[in-house]
Order: structure tokens, then sequence, then C-alpha cells
């Protein structure tokens, strides 16, 4: 990369960047990475804490590799649908979409 075309970044915090030296092309950007463990407010849950849920109704059984959490499905659902409503889960994998809508009395 050429030097005359290396710029600053402020981040929000005011402490100054520049893009790491490297195989860098036109195509990166700056981005923000966030760790799971970090991220404590998500409000609708990850894959770790779906796969948690699974494994604390099915002991016996190992979760899916891609589950989705409760707060996740309840979030689509109340947005969607209203109480009453039929949803449709075609792939039904564990039966999280179903529980989720019976809970929020949804058929």
């Amino acid at each position: 990369m050429s030097p005359n075309c290396v710029y600053p970044i402020t981040s929000p915090l005011g402490k100054i960047v520049y893009p790491p030296k490297g195989k860098d092309n036109e195509n990166n950007a700056p981005r923000q990475k966030r760790f799971l463990s970090r991220v404590k407010d998500l409000e609708v849950g990850h894959n770790a804490e779906a796969r948690e849920e699974i494994e604390e109704l099915f002991p016996e059984i190992e979760p899916f590799a891609t589950p989705k959490p409760e707060r996740l499905l309840k979030r689509i659902i109340q947005i969607a649908t209203n109480e009453g409503d039929i949803v449709l889960d075609y792939f039904a994998g564990s039966g999280t979409t179903a529980a989720v809508a019976q809970k929020l009395k949804r058929k």
C-alpha cells in the first residue's frame, strides 16, 4: 500500500489508529470486532445459548450445530404475528419454534 493512501482513523474514544501493514487490499474497511464473551446485552441470544437450552431439556442428546435461541424466535414471532395466529415451522428441527409459539399463545 502506498504511504500516501494511508489515512488515520479516529475511534469513538478519540484514539487514532492506522490500517495494519501487510496484504490489505482496497476492499478492506475498518470494522468493530465483537467478542461473544463481552456481549452481554444481546436482545435475542446466540447459538451457544440455544445449545445450552437444548442440553438442559435433553441432556442425553447432542444438540445440532446451529440451534436458534428461544429469545430470537420469541422476538421474530412477536414482530410477525398476533395472539391466535398460526406459526408454521416448515423444518421443525428441535421444536423450539413450536414451543415458543405456544408460550406466546399462537397455534
